[in-house]
């Protein structure tokens, strides 16, 4: 995983096949995925482009 300038995070995947991406949070302690304001992500699904 790298993040590139203007907000864009790019995946590496391991394997051929996968369609989307989705992330639906979690529960209990843990680090949270934020941005630099301290807004945390909730969820999302993507689709995993080429």
């Amino acid at each position: 995983m790298a993040y590139q300038p203007g907000g864009k995070l790019v995946l590496t995947l391991s394997g051929p096949g996968a369609t989307g991406l989705t992330y639906q949070g979690h529960l209990g302690a843990g680090p949270w995925i934020t941005n630099a304001t301290g807004t945390g992500l909730l969820a999302f699904t993507l689709p995993v482009t080429p």
